[in-house]
């Protein structure tokens, strides 16, 4: 919050336990100092509740909320609130004050280059450029592109809107490029498509996503071993689908998470037009708990399933799929090397799940306590699982059949608060035949714990 400065109000200041709901306010006036490219319809929008506040605590919490609303439209580089008593032949006695917005405009054109973690467990690098503010309403222009070490390639601009409702929503529409080959599944795809995107806040901190996307995907063979069920999906499909993403998160961290839930539901229904159909329900649950100072227990657990929806006229093709392993989400097997197979390929399965338990702490005798040392942990881990053709009508019994499990220990290296780096010694106790295990020193990079 912005530094809140106000005069003298009484010989009761002094009282420690002087009741703001006592003293009468009243906002006589609104500043708004700094402004140039933002209209002041919006503007206006934002700040008028701040006129009908009753008292000084109303008015100093009614000038914060205005402040998070004012920082919402993504057009102000930093805010500042002065609060003063009114003064002239207009200002209310003995309760008027006036309040002032000090703004700072971002710049119109701004851009750079950082690297970040891709879904392939790899590295990318990614150049972007965006335009704040555009038509002075809060529109952002955006577009990025992004290069990975397994020659992975994204391309997207994206137009956004914030709009100041009680449920802080935004609109947003995105066309983008993506290019990506998976070794593990020997295919390579081709994605062209356009997202449009409803999102809101019915809870704090409780978001909804609405999203329609409409994609063109060609999917083509990545080498010559590639099993017969590549070869049979390959070329293109068309997807229409309607989707829901269900998101609460608690974490102050999202590397290092000292405490705090986060959960995530998606539901995706396929086969609004196009080609593919299907049904998809996909969940994460993370739960992080201190025991003691620094250190974490965290327990997770996912799971998801998909329906065929309308077989007669649409398909489900293999990139469609869920897929197990990988050195950061399911440790102790190469990324997609859980599951089922044909041939060495790696072709995912209609239903999964997953639960792990970790236990993060200093390093031993804690070396630069505050400095360095604070970039790593010591990771303790377990993780069981299964993909493939499950049933829960069947009960635990399905579930648990042929499933796989690892654990290990091992060092994980935060980078600066966008991914971590992670050397694990696994163990992988319960495999299947055909699977990817890691037996020794697993290295990764990721964002999910």
């Amino acid at each position: 919050m912005g530094v809140v400065y106000g005069k003298s109000i009484g010989k009761g200041e002094e009282d420690k336990n002087l009741n703001l709901k006592q003293l009468n306010a009243r906002v006589d006036r609104i500043s708004i100092d700094g402004l140039a490219r933002t209209k002041d319809d919006i503007i206006t929008k934002a700040v008028n509740d701040l006129f009908k506040v009753n008292n000084f605590e109303e008015m100093l919490q009614q000038s914060h909320t205005v402040k998070t609303k004012l920082e919402s439209l993504g057009c102000f580089q930093n805010i500042v609130v002065h609060v003063d008593t009114s003064t002239g032949p207009t200002a209310t006695p003995d309760c008027g004050y006036e309040v002032t917005f000090i703004v700072r405009e971002l710049k119109q054109i701004a851009g750079g280059v950082h690297t970040m973690v891709g879904s392939n467990n790899e590295g990318l690098l990614v150049a972007s450029a965006k335009a704040p503010n555009i038509f002075g309403r809060g529109e952002r222009l955006q577009g990025e592109f992004s290069y990975g070490n397994k020659q992975t390639k994204n391309f997207n601009v994206t137009l956004s809107k914030p709009l100041l409702t009680k449920f802080n929503a935004s609109v947003a529409g995105s066309i983008f490029n993506h290019d990506q080959e998976w070794p593990m599944s020997k295919y390579k795809i081709r994605e062209n498509g356009v997202v449009l995107d409803f999102s809101f806040f019915s809870l704090n901190k409780l978001k909804h996503s609405l999203q329609w996307e409409g994609t063109i995907r060609d999917l083509g063979v990545g080498n010559r071993y590639a099993a017969f069920e590549i070869r049979e999906n390959a070329g293109s499909t068309l997807k229409s689908s309607l989707r829901h993403i269900l998101t609460y998160d608690t974490r102050r961290s999202l590397i290092f998470p000292s405490s705090g839930l986060l959960t995530k539901i998606t539901t995706e229904l396929a086969g609004l037009g196009g080609n593919v159909g299907f049904f998809k329900n996909d969940m994460l649950l993370q739960v992080d708990v201190p025991l003691m100072t620094d250190f974490v227990l965290q327990g997770t657990i996912g799971g998801g399933y998909m329906l065929p929806v309308d077989t007669d006229k649409k398909s489900i093709i293999v990139c469609d799929h869920f897929f197990l392993g990988g050195p950061v989400t399911f440790r102790g097997f190469d990324m997609r090397g859980a599951g089922p197979s044909t041939d060495g390929t790696f072709v995912g399965a209609k239903m999964y799940w997953c639960a792990g338990l970790s236990l993060f702490t200093p390093l031993p005798f804690r070396p630069s306590v505050g400095g360095f040392g604070e970039y790593f942990r010591t990771h303790f881990f377990a993780n069981i699982g299964n993909i493939g053709n499950l049933s829960m009508a069947e009960g635990l019994p399905s579930l648990l059949h042929q499933a796989r499990l690892a654990w290990g220990i091992g060092l994980a290296l935060r980078l600066g608060h966008f991914a971590r780096v992670e050397v694990n010694y696994c163990f992988p106790t319960w495999t299947q035949d055909g699977d990817r295990a890691v037996h020794g020193v697993q290295i990764g990079l990721g964002t999910s714990l």
